[in-house]
Order: structure tokens, then C-alpha cells, then sequence
């Protein structure tokens, strides 16, 4: 009975043996089939997009997505037709957010994090232009907006004060007093001629003699008020403004509180390119030119 044993649990080894083999060839078949399917519809994408066919390669992209590390290009490849060709920045940010959560490392990661910046920034100044906006983000320029109501305020009555201050050492400007009337004309008689017998002269004409006329600037600098003098020229154009950095300050929110609207950020990121780089790395105390 114990020789008997001994060939029937060698050949049960056996089979488990040639069992797990079998599942490992199964297992890596199925690997190389999934590789193999990822690439073909990775080359058929490129191909489309080679042709034209934005669509098509969107397909064949997508068709690709699979979840794991192998997909990351396809993600980057998505990411770049929704934000050039669809023009849909939503899409293009979700695929670039991807693709750094699969391969935080990979080929494209520092493009993608510059390019997944840029499109947050787009997101923010076109949502805070249209009318649909995030309650969050409501709530955020609503307390922005009180802010700068307060600082307006503080602002109207500091010139106030500094008003009230230079009208009060200012001296006080001269009375005018009114003017002199012009003397009167003094008409100078002349006798009528004695008569002659023989003809009768004409009378002499009488010329009237002004003792003085009084002239308009006469009268002005018997007031004692001095005539207007021309404008001086206008000042050179005045410096550019500036603002400095505080907490929770974006590009967004300083376009909004110089020029009205959010979306001239970009104005202000070209005037600041030596000192900011980067629009999305504000620092506190940082001084920025508005143009």
C-alpha cells in the first residue's frame, strides 16, 4: 500500500505543477493582449491625428484608457486635443490631472503640471466673467468685493481729511474790492467867434478832451486782484501703479479690483514677467505694476 502511495502523490504534484504553469502562460497572454490592444489604439489615434480626424483619435485615445500606467500618454495625448483643437479646458485639465496620477514622473509631467496650471487660471477668470459661478466662488468675491468697498472708503476719507487739512493752512485769498467808475469826460468850450460884418464864419467844432480812461486792467489792479495767468501744461503721464501682495491674492482678483473684470489678468502677468514668472506663484508682499 505505501509503494502504491508514493507514485499517486508524485503525480498530484505533478499536475499542480503543470496547473500553475498553464494559469502563468494564461495570465502573461492576457497582459501582452492588453499591451498589445493599448498600443495598437495609441498608433491608430496618432494616425488619425496625422489625417486630420480629431474625432476618430479621440475614439482611439479613449479606447486606450485602461487605468493603469500604460494609459498615462494616452491621457496627455486627450489632454492636448480638448484644450487645442475642442477648445474645452474642463476635459483638457481632467486628462492632465490624469496623467500626473498615473506617471507623476513621466516623459510629459513637467509640461503638463505648467499646462495644468494655466488652464485652472482660464477656468477661474471664465467662470468669474459669465454668469454661472461656483457658490464657493460667490462667496468668495462677495467678501472680496466688501474688502474693497471698506478700503474705497478708507481711502475717500483719508483725501477728506488731507483736504480739510490743506484748506485750513492755505491763507486766506484777498477780497476784491469793486471797482472805481472811470472818471467822467470833460468837454472843453470853446467861446463862439465875434461876429464880422462882411461874412459869418462857421462855428468851431467842439472836441471832447477825456481827463483819463479808466482801462479794464485799471480797474483790475484797483481791486487788487491779479489777472488770470494760462494753464500750466499737464504733468507728464504719472507713474504706473502698483499693488502689494496679500494673503489670498490672485491674478484673477487684482484684474477684478483695477479693471472691473477678471479676465484682464494676463495684462497684468505680461507687465510682471521678471518678477513673476510663474502667474500661479503670487507671494506675499510681492510689488506688481498695473499697466
Amino acid at each position: 500500500m505505501r509503494g502504491m502511495n508514493k507514485p499517486a502523490a508524485s503525480e498530484r504534484v505533478a499536475r499542480l505543477a503543470m496547473a500553475s504553469v498553464v494559469a502563468s502562460i494564461l495570465l502573461s497572454g492576457c497582459d501582452l493582449l492588453t499591451i498589445s490592444q493599448t498600443s495598437r489604439h495609441m498608433r491608430e489615434g496618432n494616425d488619425a491625428m496625422s489625417r486630420g480626424e480629431v474625432q476618430r483619435a479621440v475614439q482611439h485615445y479613449e479606447s486606450a484608457l485602461d487605468g493603469t500606467m500604460l494609459s498615462a500618454e494616452a491621457h496627455y495625448r486627450l489632454g492636448l486635443l480638448y484644450e487645442d483643437q475642442l477648445k474645452n479646458p474642463v476635459a483638457a485639465l481632467h486628462h492632465f490631472e490624469r496623467y500626473l496620477e498615473l506617471a507623476p514622473q513621466g516623459q510629459f509631467a513637467t509640461d503638463v503640471k505648467t499646462y495644468a496650471d494655466r488652464l485652472r487660471l482660464t477656468i477661474v477668470s471664465n467662470l468669474a466673467d459669465g454668469s454661472i459661478i461656483p457658490a464657493r466662488e460667490a462667496a468668495r468675491l462677495k467678501n472680496e468685493n466688501l474688502e474693497l468697498q471698506k478700503q474705497v472708503a478708507e481711502l475717500r476719507r483719508g483725501q477728506q481729511a488731507s483736504r480739510g487739512t490743506s484748506s485750513e493752512s492755505r491763507p486766506a485769498a484777498p477780497v476784491a474790492r469793486p471797482a472805481a467808475p472811470p472818471p467822467a469826460m470833460v468837454v472843453a468850450a470853446t467861446p463862439p467867434p465875434a461876429p464880422v460884418p462882411v461874412a459869418t464864419p462857421e462855428p468851431e467844432v467842439r472836441r471832447a478832451v477825456p481827463v483819463h480812461v479808466a482801462t479794464a486792467t485799471d480797474a483790475v489792479s484797483s481791486a487788487g486782484v491779479q489777472p488770470v495767468q494760462p494753464a500750466a501744461p499737464a504733468a507728464a503721464a504719472s507713474a504706473p501703479r502698483m499693488h502689494t501682495v496679500v494673503k489670498g491674492d490672485t491674478l484673477a482678483g487684482i484684474s477684478r479690483k483695477y479693471y472691473g473684470k477678471a479676465g484682464q489678468w494676463q495684462k497684468i502677468a505680461d507687465a510682471n514677467k521678471e518678477t513673476l514668472p510663474d502667474p500661479t506663484k503670487l507671494k506675499i508682499g510681492m510689488e506688481l505694476k498695473i499697466p
